[in-house]
């Protein structure tokens, strides 16, 4: 199962920064896993998180992976690139793709989204880029 939407939503994180959703991408977490024990899995699947974060969204995005806690990995992998006009340095703009995991696709989606991008540390993570 994979599942690829553009929102163009804008959302107020935490620090106050307004950021344009523009590409969400869900899969099943294992996707592509064919064999291992259940600890090869866990540990392929999570060291392969930021490649294929950068295969989804190529380019200068900064990048933060939420932490998964022990044990089985949940069922689906939420990529998400975000945007903001407002750069951190010098650029034109910052970028940051974030990726969680979690069992269960509620039917409000905008609204699962919205609850796991509002605490993300945009300073820490994102990234300048240029027009």
């Amino acid at each position: 199962m994979e599942w690829h939407l553009r929102l163009g939503a804008t959302i107020k994180l935490g620090s106050g920064r307004v950021v344009l959703v523009e590409q969400v991408h869900i899969e099943l977490s294992t996707l592509g896993v064919l064999e291992g024990s259940f600890e090869t899995v866990r540990q392929q699947v999570l060291a392969d998180l930021p490649n294929r974060a950068r295969t989804l969204f190529p380019g200068t995005a900064g990048l933060s992976i939420a932490p998964v806690g022990a044990g089985e990995l949940p069922v689906y992998t939420v990529f998400i690139a975000l945007h903001s006009d407002e750069p951190l340095g010098d650029g034109d703009f910052s970028s940051l793709v974030h990726c969680w995991m979690t069992d269960q696709l509620p039917s409000d989606l905008p609204s699962h989204i919205e609850a796991a991008i509002r605490p993300i540390e945009w300073d820490r993570w994102a990234a300048d880029g240029l027009v």
